[in-house]
């Protein structure tokens, strides 16, 4: 079983990674916004536990609060909706951004998730 560190870090990399790369990094039946989304908003969930282990500095709960509010709170309807807004919006741009930032405070590489790190099959 992966340590929730790790799945904070996996699903922090599979949504700071370009959309042509969440693409390909998906299987082909997957639905790209959600599964990216909701990998983040399940480890996000872990953040707490993490904080209480010492596990994540102030900055990248601060990084990672900030992709939490923007994902759930600021992005209106047609940003959330449509892919084509997921692949290009600026506000969705942001998000990619503040994942990465969140990655760099935890000492963590910015790349793609490995492969095998996140079960699309649940």
């Amino acid at each position: 079983m992966i340590n929730q560190y790790k799945l904070l870090v996996n699903s922090l990399k599979l949504l700071g990674i370009s959309y042509e790369e969440q693409v390909s990094f998906l299987p082909d039946y997957a639905d790209i916004k959600d599964d990216v989304v909701s990998e983040f908003i399940n480890a996000f969930y872990l953040v707490p536990q993490l904080m209480e282990k010492n596990k994540l500095s102030y900055k990248a709960v601060n990084k990672i609060l900030y992709c939490y509010v923007l994902l759930e709170l600021n992005l209106s309807i047609e940003e959330r909706s449509t892919d084509s807004a997921f692949e290009t919006h600026e506000s969705w741009e942001q998000v990619r951004v503040l994942a990465r930032e969140a990655l760099t405070e935890m000492g963590e590489s910015i790349e793609a998730p490995p492969k095998d790190s996140i079960d699309f099959n649940d």
